[in-house]
């Protein structure tokens, strides 16, 4: 009994955030969950808390670039795009910078994505590049 108690902290809220009602959870429901490792997916202020994050040197072959970001936001969209049904419904990512640049927070992600709509990500990383786009969080991304 105590091992279903502690399940259950888990499992409720998590039916719960997935809009189920409690009719609706005693049926057996599947739903799809992908873990995604997006490796060190950070944004491109230059401020981290890693040296190959932080762009002292922009010039350098190895440094942290937007082309390094598109590259990485490029393979996660190919990937995940690629698994059946158009995707999973959970996605679950790993090594998101934790952004230590209050100033680029966004708190509005709904909003953000309106201003940005009919924009795809390589419009604003190279074509319509703009300095504030930089300090954008990875999660935002």
């Amino acid at each position: 009994m105590r091992y279903f108690h502690r399940l259950s902290y888990f499992f409720v809220p998590l039916f719960l955030t997935l809009g189920c009602s409690v009719d609706e959870l005693r049926q057996p429901t599947e739903f799809s969950v992908v873990a995604y490792n997006v490796e060190n997916l950070f944004d491109v202020d230059g401020v981290a808390i890693f040296s190959d994050y932080q762009q002292d040197e922009p010039g350098a072959p190895f440094a942290y670039s937007r082309r390094k970001l598109l590259t990485k936001l490029e393979h996660a969209a190919a990937v995940l795009s690629a698994l059946e049904s158009g995707g999973p419904d959970v996605i679950l990512f790993q090594e998101l910078e934790g952004d230590f640049t209050p100033e680029s927070q966004v708190t509005d992600y709904a909003g953000f994505l309106q201003e940005h709509a009919g924009m795809t990500v390589y419009d604003m990383i190279v074509r319509e590049w703009q300095p504030q786009y930089a300090g954008i969080q990875a999660v935002a991304w």
